[in-house]
């Protein structure tokens, strides 16, 4: 049921263009329904409610992300294509916790970020963020220039990547 669940989900991309968010929520359950370990449509269910501010239910769909095992729950996708989907999600569901002033949960998943050293993830703007709202600024200031740093890292690493290519 992956082929219909795929067509589900691209459905669904156009309509959150058109930000018929009622009708892409419709659409990527009927997506989850056939198959609940579909990611695509997890991820884009997550942030279509963290576009409209309804943090609790995108951390469901971000937490759902976080938890499957991909050796076991997932045929339609590559491990590469998890990995990067894995990481997004992990930044919102941070982010979600993040807006929802929740910044113990923000911070573990920053944890998992970085412990991750995925090649794209730079969770360090969300930290140095906390660290500013609870007014530890000094802290603040070091992640924001880890922040700031990881992100030259990774513009001169898709420079090189475009060169291979």
């Amino acid at each position: 049921m992956d082929n219909y669940s795929d067509i589900l989900w691209e459905k669904s991309i156009n309509y959150k263009w058109c930000k018929n968010y009622e009708k892409t929520i419709e659409l990527l359950n009927a997506s989850l329904e056939l198959s609940p370990y579909h990611v695509e449509s997890l991820m884009l269910l997550g942030e279509v409610y963290f576009e409209l501010k309804e943090y609790e239910e995108a951390i469901v769909c971000f937490k759902k992300i976080k938890n499957i095992d991909f050796s076991q729950d997932l045929d339609h996708i590559t491990k590469e294509e998890y990995d990067f989907d894995r990481c997004f999600s992990l930044r919102l569901l941070a982010k979600s916790y993040f807006e929802m002033e929740d910044y113990n949960n923000s911070l573990e998943m920053c944890k998992e970020l970085i412990l991750l050293n995925y090649r794209i993830s730079n969770p360090y703007d969300i930290v140095s963020k906390i660290y500013n709202r609870i007014g530890q600024h000094l802290k603040s200031e070091y992640f924001y220039k880890l922040y700031k740093k990881r992100k030259r890292e990774i513009k001169r690493n898709s420079k090189k990547l475009r060169c291979i290519w």
